[in-house]
């Protein structure tokens, strides 16, 4: 690969991972929406139609689980876009937000769907004794987790602790099945710490976000990029059912974010899925307040004109087949460590010695001199996005823990690793900070919950 495909691919990295938040505009309906689609795509990258894209829906996972009579158990799939029913209410009842209590001796189903299509079925069975191990049951719970994403706990000298989980902004239907250590912290706490303040999401604000993302001269994107890479990202959306007329008039980095989606849908993803919407909903529904690190303002100030250049540049490598490809088998080994807490600072961070040792290869003074202002244009970008925001957050999960709140604080898992990763600014701050796993469940209930 050469360097400059090495530095591009580290930079849409970056984005891919860190910019899941930024506004985007809605799909509209449009006459150039309503154009033949071409037969063939030079983006997708093979020319499959989009029907190649369809999922087909896995067979319901299914579970035994027995209950106390008064017992409450939490389904460890809950989530915005689940719906839960009882076959027998009198038996066994679930609200909305995936609660089991077990109401007489008796049998029943739980099912949980989501669009119309069922992803599990716990059998419930109740008694009516007095009498119930509790050890059994904390072995088994830590056993339902279906996903184990990273979740830390940072605490202070004064003895405050916060609570941060690494989130991811697409997945499947596991990313639905919050983990059992997860929403034990999460009882414990009456504030949820998100990306985006919500009360930026007032459509005249993102309206004027949109606006800073849109050409204002009079250009379209068709000035900007080669007509090979338009055509190819205008296909690859096309094939998404992602495009529409009116996107030629924003520039490349909201190209690159629907590009994004696309490679999302490849990978058999879903931004429906993403975790950010699924533990607001679980807060909206627990009554606790929701904050934002960062207000939309924060994320524009991370694309600036100087990085126009830059994300030229990225377009033209994302729709390259060889890019293209190897991003949908990215994103879905990104993915599968995410489910499972394998995630590294090696998997989130660019490679620097690879691009170092890459630059040492430049043909001419010439080649050199043009890496060397791609590599200042990365790096700029890179800090802005990166670096800038993890110390932003980092003060801002600080002051938590100096006032004492009890906050879940929920962001891009990627946020969190690397020596400027949220996790090791707390530690050079002086704070304790540690994974959680299902053993720490007991100890965690034992704790008073938020009122």
């Amino acid at each position: 690969m050469s360097l400059r495909k090495t530095v591009m691919a580290a930079a849409l990295s970056v984005v891919m991972l860190f910019s899941g938040c930024m506004l985007i505009p809605e799909k509209e309906k449009s006459e150039s929406s309503e154009e033949p689609r071409p037969e063939q795509s030079s983006g997708s990258v093979s020319g499959e139609s989009s029907a190649s894209q369809t999922v087909s829906a896995p067979e319901p996972r299914r579970k035994s689980v027995e209950l106390e009579k008064g017992e409450e158990y939490r389904l460890p799939f809950i989530g915005h876009a689940l719906f839960y029913k009882s076959s027998d209410q009198l038996v066994a009842a679930v609200d909305s937000t995936g609660i089991v209590t077990a109401v007489s001796a008796g049998a029943a189903e739980i099912t949980v769907s989501s669009d119309n299509v069922d992803i599990a079925v716990f059998s419930v069975t109740v008694t009516d004794e007095n009498a119930v191990s509790s050890q059994p049951e904390e072995s088994s719970a830590a056993s339902e987790n279906i996903i184990t994403p990273a979740v830390w706990e940072a605490k202070a000298k004064n003895g405050a602790v916060v609570y941060m989980m690494g989130s991811i902004h697409v997945g499947d239907s596991d990313a639905q099945c919050l983990p059992d250590y997860f929403n034990a912290a999460f009882d414990l706490c009456d504030t949820l710490a998100v990306e985006i303040d919500p009360s930026d999401a007032d459509l005249s604000v993102m309206r004027a976000t949109l606006r800073e993302y849109m050409y204002s001269d009079g250009t379209t994107i068709i000035d900007h990029v080669s007509a090979e890479a338009y055509t190819s990202a205008r296909n690859i959306l096309r094939e998404h059912d992602l495009f529409y007329s009116s996107l030629d008039m924003y520039k490349p980095a909201i190209w690159i974010n629907f590009l994004d989606d696309a490679v999302s849908m490849d990978a058999g993803l879903s931004g429906d899925y993403g975790v950010d919407d699924t533990v607001r909903a679980l807060a909206d529904a627990r009554c606790k307040t929701i904050v934002g690190l960062e207000k939309n303002e924060d994320h524009i100030s991370a694309y600036t004109e100087e990085d126009e250049e830059l994300t030229e540049l990225m377009l033209e490598e994302y729709v390259s087949e060889e890019y293209y490809d190897s991003s949908v088998e990215e994103i879905a080994g990104l993915y599968e460590k995410w489910k499972t807490g394998t995630l590294t600072a090696e998997d989130v961070t660019s490679d620097d010695s690879e691009i170092e040792e890459l630059l040492k290869k430049a043909a001419s003074d010439d080649e050199l001199e043009e890496l060397e202002h791609v590599i200042e244009m990365y790096e700029s970008f890179t800090k802005r996005l990166v670096e800038d925001r993890n110390k932003l957050m980092t003060d801002r999960i600080e002051d938590f823990l100096k006032e004492k709140k009890a906050v879940m604080v929920v962001v891009g898992v990627a946020h969190f690793f690397g020596d400027n990763g949220i996790v090791s600014l707390l530690e050079n701050r002086g704070y304790t900070v540690r994974r959680l796993s299902s053993e720490d469940v007991p100890a965690l209930e034992a704790l008073p919950k938020a009122a």
